[in-house]
């Protein structure tokens, strides 16, 4: 067998792997995993190769993908069975763009008016510090919310 030839087999079964994560997810109603969870999975240290991946799963009409900013939704076409909304983002999808999680932001908004603090509101939903001034500044600009 060729080298050549060994870097596609190795390629197919990471390949299927993700499908078998992405339909694992689906079927337990979990957020589809992440390029960073499917890299550490793989033993893959590039997040465009298994970036890359994804997008051939979709090219083959295996999987449909609704992306969101730092988040996807995969719906597997064989069974039409969707990953779930990741909550812990704070931000679902509908029909005319985002909405707000009804839990995690009402939860977000509670501790930040509590404590005054981007931070701790954060880790109430399970987000790092950055993480959550980042998706404070991104809820703000993409739903023109204003920071009192």
């Amino acid at each position: 067998m060729s080298a050549s030839s060994s870097a596609r087999q190795l390629r197919e079964i990471r390949i299927d792997r993700i499908l078998d994560m992405i339909e694992q997810a689906a079927a337990n109603d979990q957020p589809c995993p992440t390029n960073r969870v499917l890299c550490k999975a793989l033993g893959v240290s590039s997040v465009a190769t298994v970036s890359a991946m994804v997008e051939l799963l979709e090219k083959r009409g295996l999987i449909k993908v609704e992306r969101m900013s730092d988040a996807r939704i995969a719906e597997i076409v064989a069974t039409g069975r969707k990953t779930a909304t990741p909550a812990k983002w704070g931000i679902v999808a509908s029909a005319g763009g985002c909405t707000r999680n009804k839990t995690a932001a009402a939860r977000f908004d509670d501790v930040l008016a509590e404590t005054g603090s981007i931070e701790r509101a954060g880790a109430a939903i399970g987000l790092g510090p950055a993480s959550a001034h980042s998706r404070f500044s991104r809820i703000r600009k993409e739903l023109g919310w204003q920071a009192q």
